[in-house]
């Protein structure tokens, strides 16, 4: 494969060509047939056994395609073109074959063919630029929408663009904007801005209130008020479903579904009623994004995977449910977290309150507190605030922010001070947060989305290591086997190439047998998880032969090694990690009765593991996966 300079430089004049082909496009030799069977190899080793076959050679970036990834591939006779789209199948990598040249690229998020055409876009605070969080996009005389992410990112179906439709953006504190989806850009994402709409209100317009509530006064009654605010009726809502892990915030285990949750009414348990259930019309695990099956470990509180100062029961369970217990208005009678508590008993006595404006949602008009966890709750160790969006009218609760951050004290020069004088400076951590919010539909509020994410810490011990040390006593060598492969390299060598490990020097490799020093001949790679330790000579190779002596009198020190993600061997690390758990409505249905004669969610087992319904109109929701780079 061509490497360096030479790549780029191709790779820059053939990008010219890339715009006006499609993926898998053969320009020439489109008759030339493979023959693959290749049992757990890095993509690298296919290709490289494809240029050893054909007159083909690839060019790629290095930082654009991740070519380490294990694969297994049989195909027999097959076209060079069917070979790579089987081999690149579900990666996010592309191909273009250009006479005998095969130039691979990251696959563009546009150029996705596992769901069906979409328009990107991302609202954005028009003054501040600044992303606008969770706005809700509805499609113009519908009941139909989807709502923005975090970072105000959402797709739109190409469908809707055929149809001339518009779609209506809305947010508290925001014009609502009305866009027509013909106006929107097919092969890039839209920037849409969207201006502030604020109303001041002074302390002096609350006091003149006729009913004279403080600020304290309009919570309570805000929370006296949730029975008559939400449905207490049977009703149903279609919504996107997404949970995930970032670590330096990038994606990881991202898993997606579009389920209907039927809820029973604001008088029934959340979760042991049985008029609350849920079915599940789709489960998509997206392999676009990292996966590390290491990071699902179960909590158990200290040893593996934890929450720094709080104590969690392992039940495990569905996480669609999980989600739902932290909804303190859904669950106002009941424990829904820590400092939350008891919405409807414990939220006043546990926090101070604060107006900040008035403000309003499609010309209604809300009030904006803000509201902090008091002293004698958090005890200095945590950092408690959030906002209570409120209507004026009827005080229903459209909206909740709440964050949790953990307090952690830093000495400044703790060797140089006196005890009196030390330099003590707080940090925050984040430790959770929930952000929540209801729409209004007739005369109740319905779910709008929910987001709740926490902070963990997972000890990785042994992440990447030696699986298993046994000895060749024809060769008279180690065979090691790793448990992920490491990183390594083909090399020429002679008339025929090796696979040579990033760390290859004798000294790196250090095997003591009964406290007596080996010698190492040389390394060498059968494949990226085999590596071969040859010995230079043989003394102990009748009692290396047996494993037992292996196992009690070979010591062994391997350095400089790495695996494809980057870790070293053997080498532990405390992991900071955020999970995330959403879920975004995308329709509601008031007064729809549970369904009789189906199969529904398991509470207590992971969604993965619940059946999948076939539904006539699950064409009309979409899945709203992330619009960021794809992390290969």
């Amino acid at each position: 494969m061509k490497k360096g300079l030479l790549k780029f430089k191709i790779i820059f004049v053939l990008a010219l060509l890339w715009s006006s082909m499609s993926d898998a496009t053969i320009l020439f030799k489109e008759d030339i047939k493979i023959t693959l069977d290749l049992k757990q190899v890095a993509i690298l080793e296919v290709l490289s056994e494809i240029e050893r076959i054909t007159e083909f050679t690839f060019f790629y970036k290095n930082e654009d395609v991740n070519l380490n990834t294990i694969v297994t591939i049989k195909l027999s006779e097959t076209p060079i073109n069917l070979a790579l789209a089987e081999l690149f199948k579900e990666k996010p990598i592309t191909f273009k074959i250009i006479k005998n040249q095969i130039v691979l690229k990251k696959k563009n998020l546009h150029d996705n063919h596992n769901q069906e055409l979409q328009i990107l876009c991302k609202v954005i605070d028009y003054k501040t630029k600044t992303p606008l969080s969770f706005a809700t996009i509805r499609v113009k005389n519908t009941s139909l929408g989807v709502i923005a992410d975090d970072k105000g990112q959402f797709r739109v179906p190409y469908k809707y663009k055929q149809n001339n439709d518009t779609i209506i953006i809305s947010s508290i504190g925001y014009k609502t904007k009305e866009i027509a989806v013909n106006n929107l850009k097919d092969r890039e994402t839209n920037i849409i801005g969207i201006e502030t709409k604020i109303e001041t209100l002074a302390e002096v317009d609350l006091e003149n209130n006729k009913k004279r509530l403080s600020i304290k006064q309009i919570v309570e009654k805000a929370i006296e008020s949730i029975s008559d605010n939400y449905p207490s009726n049977p009703n149903s809502y279609v919504g996107y479903y997404r949970d995930y892990k970032l670590i330096d915030d990038e994606y990881f285990n991202l898993n997606e579904c579009l389920v209907e949750v039927f809820d029973g009414g604001l008088q029934t348990h959340k979760f042991s009623d049985p008029n609350n259930q849920a079915v599940l019309y789709n489960f998509h695990v997206n392999e676009n994004f990292k996966r590390d099956e290491y990071l699902e470990t179960p909590y158990d509180n200290k040893r593996k995977k934890f929450i720094k100062g709080a104590i969690l029961s392992p039940l495990g369970g569905n996480e669609l449910s999980i989600l739902n217990a932290h909804n303190p208005i859904r669950n106002h009678n009941d424990f829904s977290f820590s400092f939350m508590d008891i919405f409807k008993k414990d939220f006043v006595s546990n926090h101070s309150f604060k107006f900040l404006k008035r403000t309003s949602l499609n010309d209604t008009p809300i009030y904006e507190i803000q509201f902090e966890a008091l002293r004698t709750v958090t005890e200095d160790n945590y950092k408690i605030s959030g906002k209570l969006f409120i209507e004026t009218t009827n005080f229903s609760i459209h909206k909740i922010e709440y964050e949790v951050l953990e307090v952690e004290l830093e000495i400044i020069n703790p060797h140089t001070a006196k005890p009196d004088d030390l330099d003590i400076i707080k940090t925050y951590k984040p430790f959770y947060s929930l952000k929540l919010e209801y729409a209004p539909l007739k005369d109740k509020m319905y779910l709008n989305y929910i987001s709740f994410n926490n902070h963990f810490q997972l000890k990785n011990k042994a992440r990447f290591k030696v699986e298993k040390i046994s000895y060749d006593n024809e060769r008279n060598a180690f065979l090691i086997q790793f448990n992920n492969p490491l990183v390594a390299s083909y090399v020429s060598f002679g008339s025929g190439r090796k696979l040579i490990p990033a760390s290859n020097k004798i000294k790196n490799y250090v095997f003591n047998y009964k406290k007596r020093k080996l010698k190492v001949k040389n390394i060498e790679m059968i494949n990226y998880t085999l590596m071969r330790v040859n010995l230079k000579d043989n003394k102990f190779s009748e009692e290396l032969s047996d494993e037992g002596n292996i196992t009690k009198h070979l010591k062994y020190q391997i350095r400089n090694l790495r695996d494809v993600f980057d870790r070293k061997l053997n080498k532990t690390k405390e992991l900071e990690i955020y999970q995330f758990r959403e879920f975004f409505v995308q329709e509601v249905f008031p007064n729809k009765e549970l369904p009789s004669n189906i199969e529904f969610v398991n509470k207590t087992l992971p969604l993965s593991q619940s059946k999948i319904h076939k539904f006539e109109a699950k064409n009309k929701y979409w899945i709203n996966t992330p619009l960021q780079v794809i992390k290969d």
